[in-house]
């Protein structure tokens, strides 16, 4: 593993000897493309945190695979060295001599750290940690795992709630969740919400919108999108289910594109089934787009219909509204409080709810506007600047210090 560290300056007196809080970023996992959406949260965060002036003493912990890129988009003072070199394996080595077994010297060289992929690595147990926990859905849904993996993600969890320091996660309905299944106090869990992606925040390119659009063959198509990965829990089936009762009403069903991973047994069953359905026509999987390609996807979109059974906050749901794309969401698990009343919500489990919000928002170019102009207003109450710096917070509370002062070198 790499190791990414940069000396800051200007905290407030910790105790009585005035110095930086020690960080450790443990990020080891964020290995490129084998993370999904977290990967890419990982990634908006850094942006901010090498955006700051200097605070805290950081160590970064990445995977080799990212010491070339993090050395060209991180500031001037940030020292890049990697975890699986000679120098650092001596380096660290040359620390404990001396000073006591190796698994407890962490908690001497790091004050806090901050594990974002919900579990606590070994190499960190003794130094106080902060854990990302997104949701737990494998307690909720365990169907949806193999049995070794669903073990797994819930012992990881059992042991953050039990060593963590504090919780993080990312919506107040994922809070109540970690609360009530985990067993302990919700002060002991903070919500720091998501944003969309920086790629959502650009001005429109109409020109270019449109170009993207015609390259997947949608120019002057009316259609629907879906991006989620074909998951069971994601809900493609009853979305398809949808169109069905549109087309045997007599109906102009729109397109469904459903963009997202679509390899693994469900996918493969899911696509066969869709095949045989009198809706195949008008349902494309497009499989991974490019980020890049995404704004103009849901610009260009009837609708986002989203009817997940299981969010920790639901992503897609802000991306449309930055890109004035109405939202269909279900209304269960955090996307009534990701749409902030923005959306038309409907039960998951209802097709006939779900066809009937289609027609309504195919139809009612009245609803449409509206629905437009709540969106933006309400995704406008999610950055990744307040993700920050409500992470932050809670590291030095964590801590036992007060809020940093926080200043950007530039606009993000």
């Amino acid at each position: 593993m790499a190791v990414v560290r940069a000396k800051m300056n200007g905290v407030e007196t910790h105790g009585l000897m005035a110095r930086p809080l020690r960080l450790v970023i443990d990020l080891r996992w964020m290995i490129p493309g084998t993370a999904g959406g977290l990967e890419n949260v990982a990634w908006c965060f850094l942006e901010r945190l090498f955006s700051a002036r200097e605070f805290a003493d950081i160590t970064l912990i990445v995977p080799g695979e990212l010491v070339r890129r993090l050395r060209m988009i991180a500031p001037a003072h940030i020292r890049l060295t990697s975890r699986d070199s000679f120098q650092w394996d001596m380096s660290w080595l040359l620390q404990r001599i001396g000073v006591r077994q190796a698994r407890d010297c962490d908690r001497d060289i790091f004050d806090i750290a901050y594990a974002m992929n919900g579990r606590i690595h070994p190499d960190l147990m003794s130094t106080p940690t902060v854990v990302m926990m997104a949701d737990l859905q494998h307690f909720v849904l365990p169907q949806l795992f193999d049995l070794a993996e669903q073990q797994d993600r819930a012992q990881a969890s059992i042991e953050a709630a039990r060593c963590a320091r504090l919780l993080l996660t990312i919506s107040d309905f994922s809070r109540s969740e970690i609360a009530r299944i985990l067993k302990i106090p919700s002060d002991q869990v903070l919500v720091a919400h998501l944003a969309p992606d920086a790629v959502f925040e650009r001005e429109n390119d109409r020109s270019a919108e449109e170009a993207i659009v015609a390259r997947y063959g949608l120019s002057d198509t009316p259609y629907c999108l879906l991006p989620a990965q074909l998951w069971q829990h994601k809900n493609h089936s009853a979305v398809i289910s949808a169109l069905e009762i549109i087309l045997a009403q007599g109906g102009d069903a729109p397109l469904l594109i459903c963009t997202g991973a679509d390899s693994g047994s469900f996918a493969e069953r899911l696509k066969a089934d869709t095949a045989k359905s009198p809706v195949a026509a008008h349902v494309r999987f497009l499989g991974r787009v490019p980020r890049e390609d995404q704004p103009a996807l849901y610009a260009g979109a009837r609708a986002l219909v989203f009817c997940s059974l299981y969010e920790g906050f639901g992503m897609p749901v802000v991306e449309a509204m930055a890109m004035g794309c109405p939202v269909i969401a279900a209304n269960s698990s955090a996307l009534p409080e990701v749409a902030g009343g923005a959306a038309i919500l409907v039960s998951g489990d209802d097709p006939t709810a779900i066809a009937a919000a289609i027609r309504q928002v195919s139809t009612d170019d009245a609803l449409r506007a509206r629905l437009i102009v709540e969106g933006l207003r309400r995704v406008a109450q999610f950055s990744w600047q307040r993700h920050f710096e409500d992470v932050i917070a809670a590291l030095w509370r964590a801590d036992g210090r007060g809020t940093p002062d926080l200043q950007m070198r530039s606009t993000v």
